[in-house]
């Protein structure tokens, strides 16, 4: 079986990410994806990031009608900073027999090589990404391109909706008591 890995904070989850989420189930690139909201971000240390059950829950609440999209608290059990590549790791020993994908947006594709330990990582799993707003696609595959080059990383594009939106701007909407029901 083909597994998907889609972590992040979701703070909070919106239609962006539930797109690409079920884009790459209706394009038949995995067989399941697991959604793992963040525990502690490594990358959002000296931010204010909303309590992990709470994303936890809204997660499992939006794909609840899914049975292929398996929301996990593998990374809010923990009581240190959760990275990509241990999460996985624990994941392959969970599901040995099965292939194991990360999943994205093109966005992380800027900031993927600042991640912990970004060359092993890209050595072990390869990445399926969706285009994603504020990234042109002839960037995010120049960008795609360097990294295979220098990393060895498997990295393959899939199509999916283009929804310009971010958990910033539904935070900030959502402290001005505007109505938020048309992004998550």
């Amino acid at each position: 079986m083909k597994i998907g890995i889609c972590g992040g904070t979701y703070d909070p989850l919106h239609n962006g990410h539930e797109a690409l989420m079920r884009s790459v189930l209706a394009e038949g690139l995995v067989d399941r994806v697991i959604v793992i909201p963040a525990g502690q971000p490594p990358h959002k240390r000296q931010s204010r990031v909303s309590m992990s059950r709470y994303r936890y829950e809204m997660a499992a609440c939006t794909f609840s009608d899914e049975p292929r999209i398996m929301v996990s608290d593998i990374e809010i059990k923990k009581d240190s900073p959760s990275y990509t590549l241990d999460t996985a790791a624990q994941l392959q020993e969970r599901f040995p027999d099965d292939r194991l994908v990360l999943i994205y947006g093109s966005d992380v594709l800027v900031d993927i090589r600042s991640w912990h330990q970004p060359l092993e990582l890209l050595a072990r799993w390869p990445l399926l990404i969706a285009d994603r707003g504020g990234l042109q696609a002839s960037e995010s595959r120049r960008i795609a391109a360097d990294l295979s080059r220098d990393t060895g990383a498997q990295i393959d594009f899939f199509p999916a909706p283009q929804i310009d939106l971010s958990s910033t701007t539904i935070r900030n909407l959502a402290a001005d008591s505007q109505p938020l029901a048309n992004y998550v």
